[in-house]
């Protein structure tokens, strides 16, 4: 994994620990579905890079004393609190270290975090639209305007009208794009870009599908009670 402080890699410990709760029995998360009960595990582990601290949550299913049977159903870092990246490790990890180290980038060179949000963005592009266009810019434009997606990303990617002309420019001279140094601004929309297309295509989807499991949990359950 990537220190969520400094972005270096960093190998995590394999063993977990059954967390405990103030009575020093362990912790379970009964409620996330109505009929199982849910054991918390956590690594707690020190960055060798940076020096700081880092805990990972994890929840496992029950198996009583077989723990080594239990299977992780979540996991999400614990410290230091980053929601956004918590739902990425779930929701779209392939994409995980690309948005970690661009967004680390961001304040020490501007340039480096606009060439991996590109390269990010047109993975995301190719892979889920057909939007593929040799200027990205305007693939991304085009896409805004097809009228579906949600007005708040809609009204971002149009922003990509401000650079696209600089892409053309960079095409007919067969320069790579890709690697040029940003305008003012462009980094931090490129950042925004892959956040919001992450959060579309990856995220959204995932909360969803927990929402129907639970519901889908919930009826069953109340199936089984009646039954009875």
């Amino acid at each position: 994994m990537k220190c969520p402080h400094c972005g270096i890699a960093v190998h995590e410990p394999e063993e977990r620990l059954l967390l405990k709760d103030a009575n020093g029995s362990d912790a379970t998360a009964a409620g996330y579905s109505d009929d199982k009960n849910y054991l918390m595990e956590y690594k707690a582990f020190s960055c060798p890079e940076c020096g700081k601290f880092i805990v990972k949550l994890y929840l496992m299913t029950f198996a009583g004393r077989s723990n080594y049977l239990s299977e992780v159903v979540e996991e999400v870092i614990g410290y230091p609190n980053l929601p956004f990246e918590n739902m990425l490790l779930r929701a779209a990890n392939d994409y995980q270290t690309d948005y970690i180290e661009a967004r680390n980038a961001l304040s020490v060179s501007e340039k480096a975090s606009a060439v991996l949000s590109r390269q990010a963005i047109r993975r995301i592009i190719r892979s889920k639209t057909s939007y593929d266009h040799d200027n990205l810019y305007k693939g991304l434009e085009k896409f805004a305007g097809e009228g579906y997606l949600p007005s708040d990303l809609s009204e971002l990617l149009q922003f990509a009208s401000r650079w696209s002309h600089k892409v053309d420019e960079a095409i007919d001279r067969q320069e790579e794009y890709v690697a040029m140094p940003p305008s003012p601004g462009e980094a931090q929309w490129l950042l925004s870009v892959f956040e919001a297309l992450i959060e579309y295509y990856f995220i959204r989807p995932k909360l969803n599908e927990t929402r129907i499991r639970r519901i889908e949990s919930s009826i069953e359950y109340k199936k089984k009670c009646n039954d009875y």
